[in-house]
């Protein structure tokens, strides 16, 4: 994450200011230079874009690789597969016996 930070700090110091873009060193700037200028902030937004997804996909597996936490997740999944598997089969046998449902149990 803090190279991140530095590289965003680098790309914004390369930036020119809207002063800068008027007239650079005096001059009008062309078409061709104000093109390429764009594609170059273009790339490194895609290049900083990039950087972000890696980022958040190292952190994401890091939490992946918490024991405590998917032990955690592990026995409520199992809890609640259990109580699937109880009124699936208690589905089951009530169409099965063609057991109505009361109107209590509405």
């Amino acid at each position: 994450m803090i190279n991140l930070i530095e590289n965003f700090k680098s790309i914004k110091n390369r930036c020119l200011s809207n002063k800068q873009l008027n007239s650079y060193n005096g001059k009008k700037i062309t078409k061709k230079e104000l093109r390429k200028r764009v594609n170059t902030l273009e790339n490194e937004l895609v290049t900083l874009k990039n950087t972000i997804k890696d980022n958040l996909f190292h952190e994401f597996m890091a939490k992946l690789n918490d024991l405590e936490e998917n032990k955690i997740l592990k026995e409520e999944n199992k809890k609640l597969r259990t109580k699937n598997k109880l009124l699936k089969s208690q589905l089951y046998y009530g169409e099965k016996c063609n057991i109505k449902p009361s109107k209590s149990d509405k």
